[in-house]
């Protein structure tokens, strides 16, 4: 089992992921959430964020494609785990969650989710500005790799973002703007059923605030990307 030593959890999270670890079955994960400590706007993001992921996870998973979990909120089987090589096939990553995902999945073996997808698990907002984009910043580096599925699908996102932002401008034609509204609408509703699949702590109604901000910081992770591309983690300084 994986978690964290400041973690909150509800009872049964235990036998939740339990009840999913039989014998074929080499990875299961459940939902964690962050339960703000106040009303400000960072931890709004960071609680939104997540509920974000998680919804996008719970969607990939039910869909058949590859994804990810997180790493403070798994069980995993250590039969299946020697059986794939252990470390030595595996290797270090940043994510090791996202490692592990990946390694079983190209081995065939089984993965599951709790069900109900409802947080059994809290976790705390980051404690400011330089901890945030920390964390973020090996997320990416090593959720984003250049063997991950996800890659593709975060690179469509990100021209989604730019070209939404250059529709505010007001210079694209009426039909590729009409397009790209209708996209953004499109990634609300995703949002909104996501969400109410996975029971999420926060309101989908505040997407389009959400989403502004995430403009904002895919800005400055691509400056502090190009002025300092590595990342600490676990007394390690790494780029990948």
């Amino acid at each position: 089992v994986f978690t964290d030593a400041d973690m909150l959890f509800k009872p049964g999270w235990l036998a939740s992921l339990d009840r999913k670890l039989s014998d074929d079955v080499a990875l299961v994960f459940g939902r964690t959430a962050i339960q703000p400590s106040n009303n400000g706007l960072s931890q709004f993001f960071q609680a939104f964020q997540l509920d974000f992921l998680f919804a996008t996870a719970y969607t990939f998973f039910h869909a058949g494609i590859p994804g990810s979990c997180m790493g403070n909120n798994m069980a995993i089987s250590r039969q299946k785990y020697l059986e794939c090589g252990g470390f030595e096939k595996i290797g270090y990553s940043l994510t090791e969650d996202r490692a592990l995902y990946a390694h079983f999945k190209k081995n065939n073996f089984k993965i599951d989710i709790t069900e109900p997808f409802t947080a059994d698990a809290i976790t705390h907002p980051c404690n400011n500005v330089v901890q945030f984009f920390n964390q973020m910043k090996r997320w990416v580096i090593g959720g984003l790799s250049d063997r991950s599925v996800l890659l593709p699908i975060a690179l469509l996102f990100a021209i989604q973002n730019i070209t939404l932002c250059i529709v505010l401008t007001g210079v694209l034609p009426k039909q590729l703007t009409i397009i790209v509204v209708g996209n953004f609408l499109l990634t609300w509703l995703f949002t909104i059923v996501g969400f109410n699949g996975i029971k999420a702590h926060c309101n989908a109604i505040y997407f389009p605030l959400f989403f502004a901000i995430l403009l904002i910081e895919v800005l400055l992770f691509s400056i502090s990307f190009i002025v300092n591309p590595s990342v600490s983690w676990k007394g390690r300084t790494l780029t990948k």
